[in-house]
């Protein structure tokens, strides 16, 4: 007997596979096994949406577990905020939020996640995670991105 898997099927099932992968990458580590790395855990509660209004709410989700590329964007964002808006940062007119996406399920559907990313005032920061290896290019981007929105 000869199994004959068409295009479609084909399609329906990678579909299928990544929807389980998307799925699992927002379940908290405890639902489906040990961690299997070395990144630093997360200890911070739930976030709560605060009244005021800072100029730039900078928000970073992140699965149940940080990878090294979250590590990256976070320190990397902290430097950015620390050497180019110090002052701000300080007075909390710019804010920054490392947020565990299975925590804050009320802000994954604000802000329609569907896996890591950065928000800066609403708005997708895609460039985040797509240079989360090159701190150089990273830096002068998001640099870029906060002053055109000053």
């Amino acid at each position: 007997m000869k199994l004959s898997i068409n295009k479609q099927t084909m399609m329906v099932l990678f579909a299928i596979v990544i929807s389980i992968i998307v799925v699992f990458s927002f379940l908290p580590k405890s639902d489906y096994g040990p961690e299997t790395t070395s990144a630093k855990p997360q200890t911070t509660s739930p976030i709560t949406e605060t009244t005021s209004s800072p100029k730039l709410e900078i928000l970073m989700f992140y699965g149940a577990t940080r990878c090294a590329s979250c590590n990256n964007v976070e320190q990397w964002t902290l430097e950015v905020l620390q050497e180019y808006y110090g002052e701000e940062f300080a007075q909390g007119l710019i804010t920054f939020q490392a947020i565990c996406a299975p925590q804050n399920p009320d802000l994954v559907i604000k802000y329609n996640v569907q896996a890591k990313a950065v928000y800066i005032n609403g708005e997708m920061f895609p460039e985040a995670f797509e240079y989360s290896d090159d701190r150089d290019t990273f830096v002068r981007l998001l640099h870029q991105k906060l002053e055109s929105m000053i």
